[in-house]
């Protein structure tokens, strides 16, 4: 049971230190991440400031970072759907 609160504890810790990253760095790496963490079920409690930031920030992701940064980290066969649904899972998480 304590390991099972410590991993959920860790999560938090990366979920939250992730978002700051990009809030600071703007990479789409870091959104790559934090999606990837959603869909693992990873949560946090977000404050709305916070979830307005990172949204405005999916938002004014470039083209480039699109078609070239999340290109070298991806599969051929898993880049469409982030060129065609724009982290749309990570929104959601972060519009509740």
């Amino acid at each position: 049971m304590q390991d099972l609160i410590k991993q959920e504890q860790f999560e938090l810790e990366v979920l939250t230190s992730k978002i700051a990253a990009f809030l600071q760095r703007k990479e789409i790496r870091d959104a790559y991440d934090l999606e990837f963490l959603v869909k693992k079920g990873v949560t946090a409690n977000i404050s709305p400031e916070i979830a307005d930031q990172a949204l405005t920030a999916i938002a004014a992701l470039t083209r480039q970072d699109y078609n070239v940064k999340l290109c070298l980290l991806l599969e051929a066969d898993q880049r469409p759907y982030y060129r065609q649904n724009n982290f749309s899972i990570l929104k959601a998480y972060l519009e509740k």
